[in-house]
């Protein structure tokens, strides 16, 4: 997938997550949360003046996966389980929707998406 394009959003308890796939993983863009009173940044230390506090950016460089961030930030523990899950869903769609799939539908009749 191409740097910066596809990016989707996840939210649990107000909290919000942008992600991307980044080839066979999953990278986390930045985190919203409007209950954190810390000033914006970039991760680690890189303070973001022109973004509202409780936002946590990361990149441009790398981005961090959700196995990064689940020791990087446990405290959202339950928004990286929930983004691992939406990008295990889009990947079952994909999977579901490739040429390979309708092949192997068509080959055994079977009906389906």
């Amino acid at each position: 997938m191409s740097h910066g394009t596809d990016s989707q959003i996840t939210t649990r308890n107000g909290v919000r997550a942008a992600w991307r796939r980044d080839g066979h993983r999953v990278v986390v863009l930045f985190v919203d949360d409007p209950e954190r009173d810390e000033p914006a940044f970039r991760w680690p230390d890189h303070p973001m003046s022109r973004c509202r506090s409780g936002h946590i950016a990361f990149g441009p460089e790398t981005y961090p996966t959700t196995a990064d961030l689940r020791e990087m930030l446990p405290e959202y523990a339950e928004l990286w389980a929930a983004v691992d899950a939406e990008y295990g869903d889009a990947l079952l769609a994909a999977t579901a929707s490739s040429p390979a799939a309708h092949a192997h539908r068509s080959f055994f009749a079977l009906t389906g998406p």
